[in-house]
């Protein structure tokens, strides 16, 4: 395996621009499909999203053209499944083709014709875009496929999942029969394979498998936190950790915005993504994220397999992944093009099967951390504050274990005056409290979850029976626990 991009055989200009780009090493994928594809061989790679396959078909696609344009006559046509996705790969086409002059345009349906004509009409080397738009131009006679050298398909089972199968066969026999073919997918379902049998030329596979694809650069942590308490560990990483650009994963839309808009009260760059907003407002995002505007994203996972960009240090599984698939995708936004990267999983008490099931894909690389400080410790106060999570805190059977100290049998202290008193200072029913156990200075006595805020805001410093007494959560391990 090629250990550096200067092993292949590329111009300066590519070189430079991998560099100016910080890639530093090629990827399993990369190493395994460019030299087949600077061959000229037809392709087939099975990678998932996060190993580098857009680099691994857009290197030898910047070094396969030619600056030259030609108005409406592409060398490269590379089909995506959604409008993202076009804008992340010629996002990325273009940074690679930087310094040798090499462009690439987006082609989606949601946008209007007209900037697309424009550049169409004046040329461009290579053209990104989504089945239905780019077979609306091609009738409108904006896009010819005459002089194209080389077709890409990307994400091709999630082409066939989209039911774009038929408007893939239709471009395909407009594109010349000796045009090189590429074809990248996650999985190979049959119907992929008999497609590549149909149009592709004595293709050579090439696969990365899932078991690589937890990137080796990626280091892999997670806490163990109550709901409640999710933004303050938020807080209090993005201020231990400072990194360069974070995508914060959230199981719903509601928790994006939520989250959002607590770390932008927090002075945090921080945007939202997600299916809700409009195409013109998530490119917004996604630029500021290219121009380093906006270090903190906070996306879905609906979102998750069309997010590429090559600068991110930090993922934050804010709510565990339904899937462990998902975990796959999100944490492969990070540790790539031999960078180094950290995967963060936020664990709360019910989500403890699922992380599991993290352990499981990540091949047990995942480890416990705990909380971090602030570096200065007594001086800088959190934004975002802790607070008493009661159902992370309760046992299985959902009591909170409570010890109150000031008062004991050395006073005279009864277990039934003891529950008299508490509930009818906090207007309990009869039947509220768990076990109550009386020792010498102190009580412990067990309160259900909902009602634990009442006990301990009663009792947290107080008066019982005319003790002052002072109120503590037990911990687990506690020997009265």
């Amino acid at each position: 395996m090629s250990k550096k991009f200067s092993d292949f055989a590329l111009g300066p200009e590519l070189l430079d621009a991998l560099a100016a780009m910080g890639f530093e090493s090629p990827s399993p994928i990369q190493a395994a499909a460019i030299p087949v594809i600077l061959t000229g061989r037809d392709v087939i790679g099975q990678a998932q999203t996060g190993t580098g396959k857009t680099a691994a078909f857009g290197i030898p696609a910047v070094h396969r053209m030619d600056p030259v344009l030609k108005p409406h006559r592409p060398g490269t046509l590379i089909l995506v499944p959604t409008r993202e996705l076009a804008e992340q790969v010629a996002g990325e086409i273009n940074e690679i083709g930087q310094f040798k002059g090499v462009h690439a345009v987006a082609i989606y349906g949601g946008a209007s014709f007209g900037p697309q004509i424009k550049e169409l009409r004046e040329g461009v080397p290579v053209v990104v875009g989504t089945p239905g738009r780019v077979m609306d131009h091609m009738r409108r006679g904006n896009i010819h496929l005459n002089d194209l050298k080389l077709f890409i398909l990307d994400e091709a089972d999630r082409m066939l999942d989209m039911g774009f199968i038929d408007d893939i066969k239709w471009v395909l026999k407009k594109t010349p029969r000796d045009a090189q073919k590429l074809l990248f997918s996650a999985t190979m379902p049959v119907e992929i394979m008999n497609l590549a049998s149909e149009v592709m030329d004595n293709p050579e596979t090439v696969a990365v498998s899932e078991d690589k694809f937890t990137v080796e650069g990626t280091e892999q942590v997670y806490y163990q936190i109550g709901y409640r308490n999710k933004p303050w560990l938020l807080y209090r990483i993005l201020e231990a950790e400072k990194p360069d650009l974070a995508f914060v994963f959230c199981r719903t839309k509601i928790e994006v915005d939520k989250v959002a808009r607590l770390l932008k009260g927090s002075g945090f760059a921080a945007e939202a993504l997600h299916g809700d907003m409009t195409q013109k407002a998530r490119n917004k995002v996604m630029e500021n994220v290219r121009e380093s505007k906006t270090r903190i994203v906070i996306a879905t996972d609906v979102l998750a397999r069309g997010i590429d960009v090559s600068h991110c240090t930090h993922v934050i599984n804010y709510d565990v992944p339904e899937d462990p698939e998902w975990y796959v995708h999100r944490i492969g936004r990070t540790g790539r093009m031999g960078k180094t990267g950290k995967a963060i999983t936020f664990v709360t008490r019910e989500e403890s099967r699922a992380l599991l099931d993290i352990m499981d894909v990540s091949q047990g690389k995942v480890r416990l951390e705990t909380v971090p400080e602030p570096k200065e410790a007594g001086k800088k106060k959190d934004k975002i504050k802790k607070v008493m999570d009661w159902r992370e805190l309760a046992d299985p059977t959902g009591m909170v274990h409570f010890r109150v100290k000031g008062i004991g049998s050395q006073d005279g202290a009864k277990m039934m005056d003891l529950f008299k008193a508490i509930n009818k200072k906090c207007r309990f029913r009869e039947n509220t409290l768990g076990h109550l156990q009386v020792f010498d200075d102190h009580f412990t006595v067990q309160v259900p979850d909902f009602d634990a805020d009442y006990f301990y805001n009663a009792f947290e410093e107080g008066k019982l029976l005319d003790k002052d007494v002072t109120a503590e959560v037990m911990e687990k391990d506690d020997e009265e626990y």
